[in-house]
């Protein structure tokens, strides 16, 4: 699975070296088994974040950006609804520069999709994000999120 507006594939190049360390990596280790934390890919440029949380409502699902860089989502366990649309035009709600992360107020108008265990998404800069949604009803998900420098 991936996505993208025609913007973002003329300005990015989405199967340059970074992103290929990111799906060979996802390709190499065994997901399952990977300790919830953070792994560094290639020093400050790709690191592999493994969560495991609870989805819940989307509506409560706070959407998200980064300026620096790419999330890939890829999916190891549970099912989730994941929220996306433009960035262009929504209202921020806080900044947190520290983490790369602009939140911003829920749009009244945005798209979804249900990633399954292996499905993977990749986010541009220009797109915000509402993770962490339950598609029908809450479960435990076990997600890997890569960063990529852009």
């Amino acid at each position: 699975m991936y996505a993208a507006d025609l913007k973002s594939l003329i300005r990015y190049d989405f199967k340059n070296e970074r992103f290929q360390k990111a799906y060979a990596w996802l390709r190499t280790q065994d997901l399952k088994k990977l300790a919830v934390g953070d792994y560094t890919i290639e020093e400050n440029n790709v690191i592999a974040h493994v969560q495991a949380y609870m989805t819940k409502p989307i509506e409560q699902c706070t959407f998200e950006a980064h300026d620096q860089f790419f999330d890939i989502q890829y999916l190891v366990s549970g099912q989730e609804r994941f929220g996306i649309c433009a960035r262009d035009g929504l209202t921020v709600s806080k900044k947190e520069e520290q983490n790369d992360t602009i939140l911003y107020q829920a749009p009244a108008i945005y798209g979804s999709l249900i990633l399954d265990p292996g499905d993977f998404i990749v986010v541009s800069p220009e797109e915000a994000h509402a993770p962490h949604g339950a598609a029908d009803q809450p479960m435990e998900v076990l997600k890997i999120v890569i960063k990529v420098r852009i």
